[in-house]
């Protein structure tokens, strides 16, 4: 229905502006590690303000191609299943960084909300790259310094909490922000919850999906 097509034709214009948004902000890089990785200037911000927008489905959908991007963009890969853990896998799990927006949780506390998807979502990824170092880069560790590969690749790996530091901070700063919260109701998928509730039952609402009408509801409960 008529409904259903502006939702997802909102949400694909949107995705594509935050992967852009995000690969661009991937290039001002403030230190880079030899073995791949690097902290950013709050490059991960678009696409966890898109999850927070549109929900987990598709930011899961959004961060998972902007993780191929990162591939082609600079890429260190020696083995496929690094190649997954390190790029589609741990940058997919951006996406989780919305999802206590979408349950509606910390309903006045936007802030709250976003910091702790943010700390979620970089725990995930964290958890992928020690994956990935201990699987493929055991041969880089320097065990002279540490015991094993696995203590390496948990130290090598910290890079991700710094990087997701700078987009919380920078984040957190937007969401205290009453116009920015405005804006992002006028944007996001919330315009459709008044029209669910005024409305009586139609096709193009019951094309609606259940997921697409709780998103609808929470975000309704986060901005007002």
């Amino acid at each position: 229905g008529d409904k259903r097509k502006m939702s997802d034709t909102r949400s694909i214009v949107y995705g594509a502006i935050s992967i852009a948004l995000s690969f661009a902000l991937s290039y001002a890089k403030l230190f880079k590690l030899p073995q791949g990785g690097s902290v950013t200037f709050a490059s991960l911000l678009p696409l966890m303000i898109y999850c927070c927008m549109f929900g987990t489905r598709r930011g899961l959908i959004v961060c998972t191609i902007y993780g191929v991007l990162q591939a082609l963009q600079d890429p260190f890969i020696i083995h496929p299943m690094q190649f997954l853990l390190d790029y589609p896998l741990a940058f997919g799990l951006i996406g989780v960084s919305g999802i206590f927006m979408e349950k509606g949780v910390f309903k006045d506390k936007k802030v709250v909300a976003f910091l702790l998807g943010g700390v979620l979502a970089v725990v995930l990824r964290y958890a992928c790259h020690v994956c990935s170092g201990v699987f493929a880069f055991a041969d880089y560790a320097d065990l002279d310094k540490y015991d094993t590969a696995i203590a390496y690749s948990m130290a090598y790996n910290s890079f991700a909490f710094v990087d997701m530091l700078i987009a919380l901070v920078a984040g957190s700063t937007l969401f205290a922000s009453k116009s920015f919260s405005a804006l992002m109701q006028k944007s996001s998928d919330v315009n459709k919850a008044a029209e669910v509730k005024t409305e009586q039952p139609t096709e193009d609402e019951e094309e609606l999906d259940e997921i697409d009408k709780q998103i609808i509801q929470n975000q309704e409960k986060l901005f007002h």
